[in-house]
């Protein structure tokens, strides 16, 4: 059973407050409060997917302020305003408050949900690309570890590298000598000289806390290497222990120290990938480009990428199905995007494919979803929109960009427009790649037509 959706409610009218235990809105975990002071400190108790923010109009102002000030817990959350009056001029509010989405009247429960359940799923692919993005961080961050051939560099660079990412200030590396016989040596960071001469020469000493450390990153608490840092006289209430060596000639360990702050679930996920890249650089160079590939958002535009359209292509068609309310697609190719490359050069040209997506987002709900699909190609999925429907708003896109291209291409008067195919399910496929083949062959029958025009599958001989 997946976890229910936590919302925050601030409502200080108690204006939204009474739909909070209808039927539609029971599924939610909620906690409703008349201001976030009211709320503990305890840390991790903070942890909303769905905040949500009842105002009156002439409290827009004094919002901006209680949003900036929030604590960092609050502010991971997706925010929704919803407004208990009429608004004189809601132009622009959107992007004015900068938060996910805005209601301008009182919603009903089913509409309420339905924002929720939207805002949600937008939170979890925030923390996803949060959690990608760190991961590709520290990747970028270890590639060094590979050019450190020597125990003198790897086991002090691991060290700090270690500490940076945990974001601690205490620790050592043992390590040993450039020959077998010479023994060990010892790398330490955030200590006096004097206050750790003497665990430091203790570790020195012994090859058996080495060669004990086995590999793979543990956190160690009364045991181990723990215990013979403490009756070697150091003051540390856990450790970090990272060993890296398979035999006896390479035995070695990195350790941070815990102190009073003891180590999350998240460091030592940070540890591992550290681990990973000081043991197998070549292994790690595949897990850095696939953590590239599964991030969802592509990196030129901005906009959702192929992988996350096709999951939620499958998603909403199943969705269509289930409910039986229409979901169309709109295929979308720049005509003669090679001679934009070509006359102004490639970099430009990606100005113009990002500038084109800020434009198409204009034109579309925030329901809707347009992604890149590759090249100068991009989707739009037009949720709840039946065919003439969306035959429309492709024929509203394709006049906007040829009446604005000068938006688009800045740098010389050369044409812009697009050819671009629709399909809508159920009547041109139900299954995701049929139904994606379908406004494919529509856009390129487009282009094959003159460019510069829409096609229907209907259309299609």
């Amino acid at each position: 059973m997946e976890d229910s959706i936590r919302v925050l409610l601030v409502d200080q009218e108690s204006r939204v407050t009474p739909l909070v235990d209808g039927p539609e809105l029971s599924a939610f975990e909620w906690t409703v409060c008349n201001s976030v002071d009211a709320l503990p400190d305890s840390p991790g108790r903070l942890q909303f997917e769905v905040g949500v923010r009842v105002l009156a109009e002439d409290e827009v102002d004094a919002f901006e302020d209680w949003l900036a000030g929030l604590p960092p817990d609050l502010k991971e959350a997706c925010w929704l305003v919803v407004f208990s009056g009429e608004m004189e001029s809601a132009e622009g509010l959107l992007e004015r408050l900068e938060v996910d989405d805005c209601l301008f009247e009182l919603p009903k429960a089913p509409v309420l949900a339905r924002v929720i359940e939207r805002l949600s799923e937008k939170h979890r692919l925030y923390a996803r690309n949060r959690e990608l993005q760190e991961t590709i961080r520290i990747m970028d961050q270890c590639q060094s570890l590979a050019g450190s051939l020597e125990f003198d560099q790897l086991y002090p660079e691991l060290l700090e590298m270690l500490l940076d990412v945990l974001g601690r200030s205490e620790g050592v590396a043992l390590f040993p000598r450039e020959g077998p016989a010479e023994g060990m040596k010892a790398a330490l960071r955030g200590f006096g000289e004097v206050d750790s001469e003497g665990w430091v020469a203790s570790l020195v000493a012994s090859e058996e806390i080495a060669s004990s450390i086995e590999s793979g990153v543990r956190v160690q608490q009364g045991e181990g290497l723990h215990e013979a840092l403490r009756n070697a006289g150091a003051s540390v209430d856990s450790v970090l222990v990272v060993g890296l060596g398979h035999s006896p000639e390479e035995a070695g360990f990195v350790a941070v120290f815990g102190s009073d702050l003891s180590f999350t679930d998240a460091e030592i996920r940070r540890a591992e990938v550290v681990f990973r890249h000081a043991r197998l650089a070549l292994r790690n160079a595949t897990v850095y480009r696939s953590a590239k590939e599964h991030a969802f958002i592509d990196d030129l535009t901005g906009v959702y990428n192929v992988r996350y359209f096709m999951d939620i292509c499958e998603k909403e068609l199943r969705r269509s199905s289930r409910y039986s309310v229409p979901l169309s697609l709109l295929f979308l190719d720049l005509d003669q995007f090679k001679r934009i490359n070509e006359e102004l050069g490639h970099v430009q040209g990606s100005r113009v494919l990002k500038r084109l997506c800020e434009f198409l987002k204009q034109h579309i709900r925030q329901v809707d979803t347009l992604a890149r699909y590759g090249g100068d190609e991009f989707a739009i999925l037009l949720v709840g929109t039946g065919h003439v429907e969306a035959l429309a708003i492709a024929e509203r896109i394709r006049v906007a960009v040829k009446s604005d291209r000068s938006q688009l291409v800045r740098e010389a008067s050369l044409d812009l427009t697009l050819s671009i195919g629709v399909a809508t399910c159920p009547d041109h496929g139900l299954e995701r790649d049929a139904f994606i083949e379908a406004a494919d062959r529509a856009m390129f029958q487009a282009k094959a037509s003159g460019r510069n025009c829409v096609f229907s599958v209907n259309d299609l001989s």
